[in-house]
């Protein structure tokens, strides 16, 4: 698990080191965030909590449009399963968001895919092991100054082996809150 996490880690660093050599795309921000996680599965509920920090890129430039602006997100995340066993998840999301800044208050969309590992058997995937997670979301971000800003949003998790395992495959379904503090440079 260890081992995951550390590829996991490097992976978003070097996606973000990649993506700042573009001269049009540049580090935006980054967030620490926490998040609660629950949704049905066969066995009951599936619950936890999960740290979901975020790189930003500035890809404004690349995806230029009249209203609001487009950012690039790496969003490394490792969380703790309480339910239906203990276990953990963890993986490595590429996301896009839109946002429009209205006088400090910003709300935004979100969406965004990636490899993840889930620790727990369930009926649904079958075996712990190697999974993708789609995810689309919604929040607001307020601006406590001109560089640091509280952050709540809403995440529709789809966790799914896509079929790449001899097992089933019915996908398990978790709504998330998050709460975060978010860094502009």
């Amino acid at each position: 698990m260890w081992k995951f996490l550390q590829a996991a880690v490097c992976a978003g660093l070097l996606t973000v080191c990649g993506c700042s050599a573009i001269n049009s795309v540049r580090l935006d921000s980054v967030r620490v965030g926490v998040g609660r996680t629950e949704g049905r599965v066969h066995d009951g509920r599936y619950a936890a909590t999960v740290i979901v920090p975020q790189a930003r890129l500035d890809v404004s430039d690349l995806v230029p449009l009249p209203v609001g602006r487009v950012i690039g997100i790496v969003e490394p995340f490792a969380g703790y399963i309480e339910e239906p066993r203990r276990g953990v998840e963890a993986g490595l999301c590429a996301m896009a968001r839109y946002e429009v800044d209205v006088h400090g208050i910003t709300p935004y969309v979100e969406g965004g895919a990636g490899p993840m590992y889930l620790g727990i058997d369930t009926r649904e995937q079958g075996k712990a092991g190697f999974n993708f997670m789609n995810q689309i979301g919604a929040g607001v971000r307020l601006s406590i100054d001109d560089n640091m800003s509280l952050e709540a949003g809403y995440q529709y998790r789809h966790i799914s082996h896509a079929g790449l395992r001899d097992s089933q495959n019915h996908g398990i379904e978790t709504h998330m809150g998050i709460v975060g503090f978010a860094w502009k440079f």
